[in-house]
């Protein structure tokens, strides 16, 4: 937008005319402008001569007279205020001054950033494997000594649940399918400690019939040493309470 303003301040030495001047609100309507006139210049260059080979080395000479007409004339032009050359001069970058300090903490973080990722792309493959690999062998050392001990008397219940833990895996198994059987694995100890005093307990009344079939099929030639031997299994013998004596 170009409009005409005319310098109420103080007179120039030279001269105590008004000096009107042509007020712009940005460097880009003097672009627009300049981009204008190009146009109509090579228009009227085309027009007048249309056979011309050297137009396309006058399109230089164009813009440079261009250049030359406004810089002339900057002295009457205002962009916002501001003189023509002071608006148009392109402004130096600023740069604040490096910060060692902060330059140093920065690369440590990003150092570590990539020591964390590498260490969880690291975990996630060998994580999987290694608890795997450390269940199989568990339900298989689990299983040889469930085999070894296959003649004893089991609780059914414990029998149950050791079958449930040794069921095969699937190949493409997760760690996610590894937590129920790890969690019924754990569960095995707690029920054989429950299970034990009355297993101990059957197997000490079991050892106690036997040891008396055993005694009643003995000669009655040898009822004179009536003694018999107690196993780990057999109860405490009785001691027996003395009667009192008739007065």
């Amino acid at each position: 937008m170009l409009a005409t303003s005319t310098n109420a301040g103080k007179p120039d030495a030279t001269s105590a005319a008004a000096h009107p001047k042509i007020q712009t609100e940005s460097k880009y309507d003097i672009f627009y402008l300049k981009a204008v006139l190009r146009q109509h210049a090579l228009a009227a260059l085309s027009a007048h001569a249309p056979t011309n080979p050297n137009t396309t080395s006058l399109k230089p000479q164009i813009d440079s007279w261009l250049e030359r007409t406004f810089a002339l004339a900057g002295d009457s032009i205002l962009i916002n205020g501001v003189p023509y050359a002071k608006a148009l001069e392109k402004a130096a970058p600023e740069y604040e001054p490096l910060d060692e300090t902060l330059a140093g903490e920065l690369d440590s973080a990003c150092n570590r950033i990539v020591d964390a990722t590498v260490r969880v792309a690291r975990w996630r493959k060998e994580v999987p494997v290694a608890v795997g690999r450390s269940v199989k062998e568990n339900l298989e050392k689990w299983k040889v000594e469930d085999d070894d001990d296959a003649g004893e008397p089991v609780d059914t219940e414990v029998a149950s649940k050791i079958t449930a833990s040794q069921e095969v895996l699937p190949a493409n198994h997760s760690p996610a399918q590894l937590i129920p059987v790890l969690s019924q694995t754990l569960e095995i100890p707690l029920a054989l400690q429950s299970s034990l005093p009355s297993l101990s307990a059957k197997l000490g009344r079991a050892d106690a019939v036997i040891r008396d079939l055993e005694f009643q099929n003995v000669p009655s030639s040898a009822h004179s040493t009536p003694k018999r031997r107690r196993t780990k299994f057999s109860p405490p013998p009785r001691t027996p309470r003395a009667t009192p004596r008739a007065r």
